[in-house]
């Protein structure tokens, strides 16, 4: 309800945030979209491929390139999305909170949920005509790294919450 109050504003943005599933694969050739979507790519270009861990978030400078380049404004009030329902809409969003946008969210449901209200969908991105004026400012608040991880957990005044599903909790 929320989103669809939101369609017409000026500043909307809808990104389809949608990665496949370890061992389980979109049809990418049927696409079921959101009208005026647009593809945040977090396997190619949103991830730091040369980390040695998948989905690594990008440096500031790479991660504002790349948000310009889909037409993303200061002022964008953003809408992700995936076609899992939430799956990989969360880490989008995630990225941009870390970039310091703030005007950011995740559909709930996801395209599912849009489909539940008999809404349209299109089975192509929009084209990107014009470039975007953000410009990351990471928030440290939104970052932890192994070490201060370390003595969070040695401290226990940190609860930490895992919010991977079991498979891959517990890498099956």
């Amino acid at each position: 309800e929320e989103l669809i109050a939101l369609l017409k504003h000026k500043d909307l943005v809808k990104l389809d945030a949608s990665i496949d599933k370890i061992n389980e694969q979109l049809a990418n050739s049927q696409l079921e979209l959101i009208p005026n979507s647009i593809f945040f790519d977090i396997e190619g270009a949103f991830s730091d491929h040369t980390s040695g861990y998948s989905h690594t978030a990008v440096s500031p400078e790479v991660f504002t390139h790349h948000a310009q380049r889909i037409g993303i404004n200061k002022q964008s009030i953003i809408v992700i999305y995936d076609r899992w329902g939430v799956y990989s809409s969360p880490r989008a969003w995630w990225n941009f909170k870390y970039m310091g946008h703030e005007d950011v969210y995740v559909l709930n449901g996801g395209i599912h949920a849009w489909k539940e209200k008999s809404l349209p969908t299109v089975s192509t991105y929009v084209e990107i005509n014009k470039t975007g004026d953000f410009v990351s400012k990471t928030n440290p608040n939104r970052f932890i790294d192994t070490e201060k991880l370390t003595d969070a957990v040695a401290s226990k005044k940190v609860m930490i919450t895992d919010a991977r599903g079991e498979g891959r909790f517990k890498g099956l």
